[in-house]
């Protein structure tokens, strides 16, 4: 699936985080919920830009693209990634 290196930011590399992922209907969908969840804005610190879905449940551990997710930001995400 890729070559499963991890790059500097914590996350797999573009190709292979597309791969794991995707990019089709189930992703998009889940993105849309979640953010409209909070009409586009960061759950935690309420900015308006560059909000993304997060996986409160990581695929890697058993979650889906169905959800629960959460609109983070992309500090406030990353913040999420390596909390304690």
């Amino acid at each position: 699936m890729g070559c499963q290196r991890l790059i500097p930011k914590g996350s797999y590399c573009r190709r292979c985080e597309v791969a794991r992922r995707g990019t089709g209907g189930a992703q998009q969908a889940f993105r849309a919920r979640t953010l409209k969840l909070t009409d586009g804005r960061c759950a935690r610190c309420g900015a308006g830009v560059d909000v993304e879905a997060h996986h409160v449940i990581p695929l890697a551990e058993g979650g889906d693209k169905r959800g629960p997710g959460l609109p983070l930001c992309v500090p406030c995400h990353r913040l999420a990634h390596h909390a304690v």
